[in-house]
């Protein structure tokens, strides 16, 4: 199972444009080898391969770094850098005796270093990547050499592979999104094209980019333009989507996808080239993965599912290789995932379950409604009360009718009881709402409904 930079690369070919500059993979072998001496001289020893804590800065020298640590057989354990310093330093204190390598390593001017290992088992760990928890406590996820092997491959055989590939990557490095760009580029020894959110479009164009990955909210600015002329897919997923914006989208060569950091990115998608049809749901599983549903709950066993958290976190996974993703959902007929939302958001009001995928996508259908999110504030003779933020849109002036939406569309125990406004959520790098944080600012803001109009007439 080689998987290896070092096996048989095309060493004309450009594997790597960042900041105007372009890399052979000539070039980028050798970069590997001056950053493995460098990380030799701070102490990585390829001998007894403890791992490495990675800062993901989205750069050249970050990739690099990361590449030598692959050949090396040393895991990276990548951290985001978008995190703040005590995030960082609150996961780094968890294995205190791991090497830190929190800025971008200098390596220019170093020697080669050729004596690499001749095997690496690729059953053991190979890169640890922290989850972007929503509830505030990230875990690290364990992958194996194996898991992004059948990831990179899955995802390909899925999206197809060209030589003339050329990934735009506008998701962040030190997250599985950004760092499965990584691997399916160095399984495929095609090219991986360094953007920023701003610049997606300019930079697809301009490097004639032919694949990228997005969260919703990255869907927006393709909007109003015509399709990028070389963009034959968009791999869509990480959070929950409006349909409004889907709608908007139907341009554009989406291609939904569902996996997680677990699962080493994802491992369900829509058949390529099949344009998009919401009621295929996330797509059906790749290749030797299985889904299963139980108790509503969906399992998920595979050659790209994790070998477990690091320590203290207990390993979700049963004996028999099934893995509880925490998300509800259920399989159509035809083998189609289609996921209905988080488990734990469930929330208990007047003896009723309520769910926020009940709720939120009524909410949205509203024109006044950019983003909401549903949650339950603890309520003595009720249980809970359904309180809802919102982000408004540019539609404000037909939020009056915005009550009255509810209570057509929404029996008497679904509808949200306590509303508040915020300029924007609190987010995870990836989009997805940080659910602890989005509750502690609007929490003193909840208002009844007349109130809350009141105060914003």
């Amino acid at each position: 199972m080689p998987f290896s930079l070092f096996d048989n690369p095309p060493l004309d070919r450009i594997g790597l444009i960042a900041n105007g500059k372009s890399y052979s993979y000539r070039t980028i072998i050798t970069l590997i080898k001056k950053a493995a001496t460098a990380l030799l001289n701070k102490g990585v020893d390829p001998n007894n391969p403890q791992p490495v804590f990675l800062t993901g800065h989205d750069n050249v020298e970050t990739i690099i770094t990361w590449y030598a640590l692959w050949e090396l057989g040393v895991p990276a354990a990548w951290v985001a850098h978008k995190l703040t310093l005590p995030e960082r330093q609150k996961i780094q204190q968890t294995n205190p005796h791991w090497l830190v390598i929190d800025t971008p390593l200098s390596f220019i001017d170093e020697t080669p270093f050729e004596d690499f290992p001749s095997f690496i088992d690729h059953n053991v760990c190979g890169v640890i990547v922290y989850t972007s928890s929503t509830t505030g406590d990230p875990k690290g996820v364990m992958l194996s050499r194996q898991n992004c092997h059948y990831s990179a491959k899955n995802s390909l055989a899925n999206i197809k592979s060209f030589d003339n590939d050329r990934w735009v990557c506008a998701v962040p490095l030190g997250h599985i999104s950004g760092l499965s760009i990584v691997i399916r580029t160095m399984f495929a020894k095609t090219c991986i094209i360094l953007s920023d959110f701003a610049n997606i479009i300019a930079t697809i164009n301009h490097h004639q980019g032919t694949l990228t990955s997005a969260v919703p909210s990255m869907i927006y600015p393709f909007l109003d333009i015509p399709k990028p002329p070389t963009l034959r897919a968009i791999l869509f997923g990480g959070a929950p989507c409006e349909k409004k914006l889907l709608d908007q989208a139907k341009h554009l060569p989406l291609v939904p996808v569902y996996g997680m950091t677990e699962t080493c990115s994802h491992v369900i998608a829509h058949e390529y080239p099949t344009p998009y049809d919401p009621s295929l749901g996330s797509g059906k599983a790749f290749k030797g993965t299985e889904v299963k549903i139980k108790n509503n709950l969906i399992y998920l066993r595979g050659p790209s599912v994790m070998l477990g958290y690091t320590a203290p976190h207990p390993s979700p996974i049963d004996d028999d290789g099934w893995f509880s993703t925490n998300d509800l959902g259920h399989i159509d007929e035809q083998g189609n995932l289609h996921v209905q939302g988080r488990a734990g958001r469930s929330i208990i009001t007047s003896g009723s379950n309520v769910h926020p995928t009940e709720v939120e996508p009524v909410l949205l259908n509203h024109p006044a409604i950019k983003e909401a999110f549903l949650f339950g504030v603890p309520d003595e003779i009720m249980g809970n009360r359904l309180a809802v933020a919102m982000v408004l849109s540019d539609q404000t002036q037909t939020l009056h009718t915005f009550h009255q939406h509810i209570k057509n569309n929404l029996t008497s125990y679904k509808q949200p009881r306590l509303f508040c406004a915020l300029k924007r959520f609190p987010k995870t790098p990836v989009g997805k709402v940080r659910e602890r944080e989005l509750k502690e600012q609007a929490i003193s803001r909840l208002t009844p409904w007349d109130n809350f109009y009141k105060g914003l007439s």
